[in-house]
C-alpha cells in the first residue's frame, strides 16, 4: 500500500512507494523539496542547504558579483564629469547636482497654431486698405451710400374754406341718420321669413326584429344574429362559445381541414388556422360572444349555415342530417368530430343584396 500524504506547502495531497519513504523529493505541484513520511508517519528535518565549491556555475556568478564590487569604488573615485559623460543623463531631482553640470537645452522651432475664431454676429465693417494699383476715385465711389427710395409724406394742402365745407358735410350725415333711425323704429317688428321645408315623415321599418342593411361597401352581405338555449328548468341563457360555420354550395378543391381549430373551446391559435383556412374555401367561421351574438360577411351567392351549440346536449343515438354529414365529410380529416354530443342547425342560405338575421335558440333533448 502506498504512502499518502500532503505537500507541507501547497497542500497537494500526494502518493508515492512505501520503499522511498523517508527519502527527499520535489513537490509534483509546486516543485519545491519535501521529505516523504516515514512508515510510523513522522517526517524527519530536511538537512541545512550546503554549498558545493566545486560547482563552476557558482564560481563563475561568485565572480561576477567581486567584480561588480570592484568596479563601484573606482566610479566613485573618478572625476564626477567623467561619470556622468559614461552614462545616459538622467535629469536630477538634487539640486546640488544640477550645479555640477548643467544640459544644454537646443529649443525646437516654435510652432504657432492658427487660431480661428468664430465670427461676429455683426462684424465690423473692414477698414479700408490702400492698393497700389487700385484706383482712388473707384474707391471712393464705393463708398457712397445709395440713395434712399422712401417716399416722403404727402402734405397736407390747406385751401380756403374746407372748413365750413366739412362742417356742412358732418351736418348733413347726422341730419340723414337721425332720418334712417325713425323710419327703423317706427316699422313693425316683423320675424325675417325662411325658406320652409318641407317636413318628411319617418316610414317605421317593415319587419322591426329584422333591420335592414345596405350592402356593405366592399361588397359583401353581412349575416347577424344571436344563438340562445334553453335549460332543462326552461331558463333561456345566452350560447356564449356557439361555433357558426358557413361553407360554399361546392367544395372548390379536395383539401381535408384539420379538426382542432373547429373543435367547441379550441385554443386562440388554433381557431385562426381554422377561420383562415375555411376563408381560403370561400366560407367562414366565428365564435358567439358572451351575449350569443355573432357577425359574418360575405358576398352574395348560395352557401351552408351549420349552427353548433355550445351547452345544449342532444341525444346520442341521434343520427345527424344527411347534408350536415355529408359537409363534415367533405371538408374534415375528422368528420365525426366535428358536431359531437351537443344540439346543431343546419340552413341553406342564399345571400342577396341585403343582410340577413338569423336567431337560433336550442332546445334540450
Amino acid at each position: 500500500m502506498p504512502i499518502k500524504f500532503r505537500c507541507p506547502h501547497c497542500q497537494q495531497f500526494l502518493g508515492i512507494s512505501r520503499a522511498k519513504a523517508g527519502n527527499i523529493t520535489d513537490c509534483p505541484t509546486c516543485g519545491r523539496t519535501i521529505r516523504i513520511p516515514n512508515l510510523d508517519g513522522t517526517v524527519d528535518a530536511l538537512p541545512a542547504p550546503k554549498l558545493n565549491l566545486q560547482d563552476a556555475g557558482l564560481r563563475d556568478a561568485l565572480a561576477s558579483l567581486a567584480s561588480l564590487d570592484d568596479v563601484a569604488p573606482a566610479n566613485e573615485s573618478a572625476d564626477p564629469q567623467d561619470r556622468l559623460e559614461s552614462v545616459p543623463f538622467v535629469v536630477p531631482s538634487d539640486s546640488r547636482a544640477r550645479d555640477i553640470v548643467e544640459p544644454a537645452i537646443v529649443e525646437a522651432a516654435a510652432i504657432i497654431e492658427p487660431q480661428v475664431e468664430a465670427p461676429p454676429i455683426n462684424p465690423p465693417a473692414a477698414p479700408s486698405v490702400a492698393r497700389p494699383d487700385a484706383d482712388p476715385l473707384a474707391e471712393l465711389a464705393t463708398q457712397v451710400p445709395a440713395p434712399t427710395t422712401a417716399t416722403p409724406p404727402p402734405r397736407r394742402l390747406r385751401r380756403k374754406g374746407g372748413g365750413a365745407l366739412l362742417m356742412g358735410a358732418v351736418l348733413i350725415a347726422f341730419l340723414a341718420g337721425m332720418g334712417i333711425g325713425y323710419s327703423i323704429g317706427s316699422a313693425p317688428n316683423k320675424p325675417i321669413p325662411h325658406a320652409e321645408q318641407p317636413e318628411v315623415a319617418a316610414t317605421p321599418p317593415a319587419n322591426p326584429a329584422k333591420p335592414v342593411a345596405p350592402q356593405a361597401a366592399n361588397g359583401r352581405v353581412t349575416i347577424q344574429g344571436t344563438l340562445t338555449y334553453q335549460t332543462a328548468n326552461k331558463q333561456t341563457l345566452s350560447d356564449s362559445d356557439a361555433r357558426i360555420l358557413i361553407f360554399p354550395q361546392q367544395h372548390p378543391g379536395q383539401v381535408k381541414l384539420p379538426i382542432q381549430g373547429f373543435r367547441a373551446g379550441a385554443d386562440p391559435a388554433d381557431r385562426r388556422v381554422a377561420e383562415a383556412s375555411l376563408q381560403a374555401l370561400g366560407g367562414d367561421y366565428t365564435t358567439a360572444d358572451k351575449g350569443g351574438r355573432y357577425v359574418l360577411q360575405l358576398p352574395s351567392g348560395t352557401y351552408h349555415l351549420l349552427l353548433i351549440s355550445r351547452y345544449s346536449p342532444r341525444d346520442e343515438n341521434a343520427q345527424l342530417i344527411d347534408p350536415v354529414r355529408d359537409l363534415a365529410t367533405a371538408y374534415f380529416d375528422r368528420p365525426q368530430l366535428l358536431v359531437g354530443q351537443v344540439n346543431y342547425h343546419y340552413v341553406k342560405l342564399t345571400l342577396g343584396t341585403q343582410a340577413e338575421t338569423i336567431d337560433y335558440q336550442f332546445s334540450g333533448p
